[in-house]
């Protein structure tokens, strides 16, 4: 058997070619057989659905090269002026938030896909530095569409095109028929971030996907923000609930899947003996300054969420006793650790481990390298013996996207609440 995408020879057990194909069968072997249902990774092959930077929408590497051709090395996006809206596309049964109407593509399929594609949309959109495509395919009916090959089809067929190089991604499967593909690509020399989610239903694909180059927090925003909305109509109200992939972290904690962390005799703990776990889809990462233990962040280290814990050591010299720390807990006493710009949310206290605790939630605009960041944090404090240890869950948007804050930190903080759940001392139960 051979693949049709890049033409390697199969060994006589293998069903797929290293580059993630499914081997389509000679002619002479398939004329005795009956169509059966088939994953579809790339519909055999040939079709893989995947939607191009600039222009939206090309299937298999046949149609491939259109990924760029409308576009020159040094082109900008020309920013929407539009305010959000939820933008229904009746054409292929979806509704999505933009800023602005997505533009419907006309594009050629390969002589291959037209005997297995009843019908296939492609929908543009642009927004400042993020580029927008929006999919839809029906297979025939003897084709199954599989989410983890649509997913994986729309990063790797990418490889090979004008400019391309260095292809990077990770999958994340979020319950049935939905896949995360998270990763990035350079073209001449720019870096550019992916981010999409392919759907699936029978013989049916939904596919978004998100281009803007490394370094662009508001594009990177808008992306997130765009593939959250992404609601398909047809499908039950489950299967478009919360489509970022923190279901499956949370999953995780309640499986007792989560990696966990330790801060027991890491050369910056000071003493503090404890271990955290963390959403599977996070990268853990050392800190770069003294007193951050660790850090934790999203999308496998490239997203805009993050936790931290640090500690600090009390001065030997400093009486500190149970009482301090009661005061220190209290809520007077966790308001001297808002910083003097910031502006304060919400403050109580609580406990950890049976142990007290304190969380005071604070909004604050910081400005490193001349650029400013707005922020929203939840900072959780306790001591061990004579160290204090903060673990700070935050997220960040420049100034133009800080009225999305609130929203973002109420997606996630479940999330939050299940990594301080998940803290045991331990020294504690010994």
């Amino acid at each position: 058997m051979k693949c049709s995408s890049c033409n390697q020879i199969s060994p006589d057990s293998a069903l797929r070619c290293d580059c993630g194909h499914e081997f389509a069968k000679d002619a002479e072997s398939n004329s005795a057989s009956k169509p059966a249902k088939r994953s579809v990774l790339s519909v055999v092959g040939t079709v893989v659905v995947f939607i191009g930077t600039f222009i939206a929408g090309a299937v298999g590497k046949e149609c491939g090269g259109k990924l760029f051709q409308q576009v020159s090395r040094d082109e900008t996006s020309i920013a929407s002026t539009d305010s959000w809206a939820r933008r229904e596309i009746p054409n292929i049964g979806v509704s999505i938030d933009l800023t602005g109407e997505p533009i419907p593509k006309d594009l050629t399929l390969p002589p291959q896909a037209k005997a297995m594609i009843k019908s296939f949309s492609s929908y543009e959109y642009k927004k400042d530095g993020l580029t927008i495509g929006i999919s839809h395919v029906v297979y025939a009916d003897h084709i199954t569409a599989n989410p983890e090959g649509g997913a994986k089809g729309t990063v790797e067929n990418m490889r090979g095109l004008e400019g391309v190089t260095n292809v990077q991604y990770s999958l994340t499967p979020h319950g049935k028929g939905r896949v995360f593909a998270n990763g990035s690509l350079t073209r001449f020399g720019r870096i550019l971030d992916i981010s999409a989610l392919v759907i699936t239903s029978a013989n049916k694909m939904w596919s978004v996907l998100g281009f803007y180059e490394r370094g662009d927090t508001n594009a990177a925003i808008d992306s997130k923000r765009i593939l959250e909305s992404f609601i398909v109509k047809s499908l039950d109200t489950a299967s478009n609930v919360d489509p970022l992939p923190f279901s499956d972290d949370a999953s995780a904690f309640q499986s007792g899947a989560a990696p966990k962390f330790s801060t027991k005799g890491h050369p910056k703990s000071k003493g503090a003996a404890f271990t955290i776990k963390y959403p599977p889809s996070w990268a853990a990462k050392e800190g770069e300054r003294p007193n951050i233990v660790q850090k934790f962040v999203s999308e496998s280290g490239r997203g805009l969420e993050m936790a931290m814990i640090l500690t600090k050591s009390i001065p030997p010299d400093e009486q500190f006793s149970q009482a301090d720390v009661e005061s220190a807990l209290s809520p007077e006493g966790l308001k001297d650790y808002l910083p003097s710009d910031a502006r304060l949310l919400s403050v109580k206290t609580t406990k950890v481990e049976g142990e007290p605790a304190g969380l005071i939630e604070f909004s604050r605009r910081m400005e490193r390298a001349g650029a400013e960041l707005d922020t929203q944090i939840l900072m959780m404090v306790f001591f061990q013996e004579r160290t204090m240890v903060s673990i700070q869950f935050q997220i960040g948007a420049l100034p133009s996207h800080s009225a999305d804050l609130p929203r973002r930190f109420e997606k996630l903080r479940p999330l939050f609440n299940m990594m301080m759940n998940s803290i045991v001392f331990d020294d504690k139960w010994k």
